[in-house]
C-alpha cells in the first residue's frame, strides 16, 4: 500500500513567488520511515524551467527527516501572466513528492490616454498601450474593458505586433441623450 510505504512530502511555503527574483522554501521531508540513521540524496525538479529553478539534488541528512532548499523565480522577460508548475522530489524506494508553485508575472502593461476628457458628441481621443518586457518578438493581444460602454467605447482587443512595443487604438464618446 502507498500509505505505509516510505515516501517524500513536498511542502512550499509560500507557494507562490514573483519571477524577477522571488524565492520560496521547499521543504523535503521523508515520511514513514522508521530509520533515519542514514543520509538520503533526494533528486529535485521543476517542470518548468523556464519559471522556476532550485537545486538538482539535495541530501537529507542522517538523524533527520527533511531539508529545506530553496527554489527561485525566473525572469522570463514575457509578459505571460502567473505560470504554475510542479516541484518534484524522487529517491530510490520511496514514493515521490510533488507540490504545486505559482510564479507571478512581473512584465506589465501601461495605458497612456492622450486626452483627459472627450465629447459624447463624436468625441474621440487615442490610448497606447505599452508593454515593458524586454522580449518583443512575439505578436501580444491585450482586451480592452470600457468601465462604463454608456459614455466611452473601445475595441474588445487591440494586438501588439511583433517587434513593437506598443500599439495604439481609439476611444470614442457615447451619446447617451443625458444633460
Amino acid at each position: 500500500s502507498t500509505d505505509t510505504a516510505p515516501r517524500l512530502d513536498v511542502q512550499i511555503t509560500p507557494v507562490s513567488i514573483i519571477e524577477n527574483g522571488g524565492t520560496t522554501t521547499a521543504t523535503i521531508t521523508r515520511a514513514n520511515v522508521s530509520d533515519l540513521t542514514l543520509p538520503l540524496t533526494v533528486t529535485l525538479n521543476s517542470t518548468d524551467t523556464t519559471e522556476a529553478l532550485l537545486p538538482s539534488e539535495v541530501t537529507i541528512p542522517a538523524n533527520q527527516a527533511s531539508v529545506d532548499v530553496t527554489v527561485t523565480g525566473v525572469d522570463d522577460d514575457l509578459l505571460d501572466g502567473t505560470q504554475s508548475l510542479a516541484i518534484v522530489a524522487e529517491a530510490a524506494g520511496f514514493v515521490d513528492g510533488v507540490a504545486e508553485l505559482a510564479v507571478t508575472d512581473h512584465e506589465t502593461l501601461t495605458l497612456a490616454i492622450t486626452d483627459d476628457a472627450i465629447s459624447e458628441e463624436g468625441g474621440s481621443t487615442t490610448a497606447t498601450v505599452t508593454r515593458n518586457n524586454t522580449n518583443i518578438g512575439q505578436a501580444l493581444t491585450v482586451f480592452i474593458v470600457s468601465s462604463d460602454t454608456g459614455e466611452a467605447v473601445a475595441p474588445p482587443s487591440v494586438t501588439i505586433p511583433a517587434g513593437a512595443p506598443s500599439a495604439t487604438f481609439a476611444i470614442d464618446g457615447v451619446t447617451d441623450g443625458l444633460l
